[in-house]
């Protein structure tokens, strides 16, 4: 990543030395310069290449980077969320547990009070036989 930003300083650096600095110098239109130029603005056309490719290879990264970071982020969304799905699901659990052992205390209750019911029945009939008798 550090050598792809410092090629794309360069890069520009020195095509804004070649384009707009030489140009300015005053031996530069002279006729004997003339190679030096053709060179230079082939030179120059070959850094632009490069820095565009390494601008594109920079956006890239970064698109991927972002895409990372997005994806992280849902990760750890989906993380928050089931963990809080587990956690209701343990609270709703918890619920279920104490209406049933409710339920299973008051059949209880019920059961023994029927046994009572039926007991005191047995006894008054016991009675109304014996007096009867």
């Amino acid at each position: 990543k550090r050598y792809m930003d410092n090629a794309y300083i360069l890069g520009i650096r020195f095509a804004t030395f070649c384009l707009e600095s030489l140009p300015k110098h005053k031996d530069y239109s002279k006729v004997k310069h003339k190679a030096f130029r053709l060179r230079n603005e082939k030179q120059v056309e070959d850094v632009l290449h490069k820095v565009e490719r390494i601008t594109e290879r920079m956006d890239a990264e970064e698109k991927f980077k972002q895409q990372q970071l997005k994806w992280q982020k849902e990760k750890e969304r989906k993380n928050i969320e089931e963990k809080q799905r587990q956690k209701d699901e343990e609270t709703k659990a918890k619920e279920r547990k104490k209406v049933e052992e409710k339920q299973r205390q008051k059949d209880e209750e019920t059961e023994k009070d029927e046994k009572m019911r039926k007991k005191l029945e047995d006894q008054n009939k016991r009675r109304q036989a014996e007096v009867e008798q």
